[in-house]
């Protein structure tokens, strides 16, 4: 577990305002606005076995 704590958490981000406001997107049926604070998406790199 001392690695978990120590090396594998680099930070830690309180998202609470940001979706509190995707959430009032929502609420008003903005669906655009709320996707338009939403982070991009990143391809996890990987290799195919072989």
């Amino acid at each position: 577990m001392p690695l978990y704590a120590d090396e594998w958490i680099t930070g830690i981000t309180d998202v609470t305002p940001l979706v509190r406001r995707i959430r009032g997107h929502l609420d008003a049926r903005d669906v655009e606005a709320a996707t338009a604070l939403l982070p991009a998406e990143r391809l996890y790199p990987y290799r195919e076995n072989g």
